[in-house]
């Protein structure tokens, strides 16, 4: 008789490692998901200047088939970036980040410009939402940024409108 107690003792010690383990597994698994914040999220000036990056311009440089006039040229002016890509007397394309507080500002923004919008087409599998307004220009938002493809100053011989819609999917690829 002495042996059941014992024998009960170590099923349930056993039991409560197992539900110990199973806890700390569940912790440890589900703490990253519930609180970790994005790289977006830690360094939102990296993300937005990676508008700017080689991959990018290389795809500008590809899907208008001429290289740069000049270096791209990059600027903050408070909450916003600005990357001009230009390619001299055929003009420029300007992608610009507004880097806004928070997602819900994001979208009032996003609403405000699709709304002013004329000729106005919503695009798909663009960030959280995209439109095009007329063939050169794009809008997108993505969690707390706005990006803005300008092709409008681009010469016809560029195809402004591949190149711009070209150019979003690049930045796309790179957040």
């Amino acid at each position: 008789m002495s042996g059941a107690p014992a024998h009960g003792h170590r099923n349930h010690r056993a039991k409560a490692r197992i539900g110990v383990t199973i806890a700390l597994l569940a912790v440890l698994f589900a703490a990253p998901a519930a609180g970790a914040a994005t790289n977006q999220d830690r360094h939102p000036r990296t993300t937005a200047e990676g508008v700017c990056e080689p991959m990018v311009r290389d795809s500008v440089v590809a899907a208008a088939r001429r290289k740069l006039a000049t270096p791209r040229t990059k600027a903050w002016h408070d909450n916003q970036f600005t990357c001009t890509y230009s390619f001299g007397t055929r003009g420029a394309l300007v992608v610009t980040v507004d880097v806004l507080a928070n997602d819900a500002q994001a979208r009032q923004n996003y609403r405000a410009s699709y709304n002013s919008a004329a000729h106005r087409t919503t695009l798909f599998g663009i960030g959280q939402r995209a439109y095009r307004s007329g063939t050169t220009l794009i809008i997108a938002q993505k969690d707390r940024f706005i990006l803005t493809v300008d092709g409008r100053q681009l010469a016809a011989s560029l195809g402004p409108d591949s190149l711009t819609w070209s150019t979003t999917r690049a930045i796309f690829d790179c957040w």
